[in-house]
């Protein structure tokens, strides 16, 4: 098994940098991130936040309203899914370890993914709410959040997805 241990952009492209014991690998982000397939008519939501009781509770809530969820506790995690071509939107925190949420946000900015993304973070910080919304995020709720404001944020940026677009040609 590959463990996830950086990530870094050059000539245009990202990449991840995996490791297994001793051995490293580079992986392009792209190929990681496009390589499962998801066959639900569901909208596909995938959930990344390293706070458990708050990511199950998020999937479950999701579920009731007719989502199709994946959830992780990591974007590392997030990542060896594979589930990005088939993603309608991605519910993501800001701080969590390894990889935050913002880095994870601009790697897939660099990579050309017009992702919806829906922050949801107990940071009081107004320079990385704006920072998220200028790098093009859905929407940026702060914890505790409701869960009629969350899926409210999240079937408008459904409607928004490319996945959503193509879907329904």
């Amino acid at each position: 098994m590959w463990s996830f241990l950086s990530y870094f952009f050059g000539e245009g492209r990202g990449y991840i940098l995996l490791t297994r014991n001793s051995g490293f690998r580079l992986r392009s982000l792209k190929a990681l991130l496009m390589t499962a397939s998801v066959t639900s008519k569901k909208p596909l939501v995938a959930i990344v936040d390293d706070h458990d009781l708050f990511r199950k509770a998020t999937a479950r809530v999701l579920e009731t309203k007719g989502f199709d969820v994946r959830a992780y506790g990591s974007v590392a995690e997030f990542v060896r899914a594979g589930i990005l071509s088939r993603l309608h939107c991605l519910v993501l925190d800001v701080k969590m370890p390894e990889i935050n949420g913002i880095a994870l946000q601009q790697c897939l900015r660099h990579t050309n993914h017009e992702l919806p993304i829906v922050f949801c973070s107990g940071t009081e910080d107004e320079a990385v709410r704006a920072k998220a919304i200028a790098s093009g995020a859905s929407s940026f709720l702060r914890k505790p959040v409701s869960p009629q404001q969350l899926i409210d944020a999240i079937a408008a940026a459904v409607a928004r997805s490319p996945v959503h677009s193509h879907a329904h040609r």
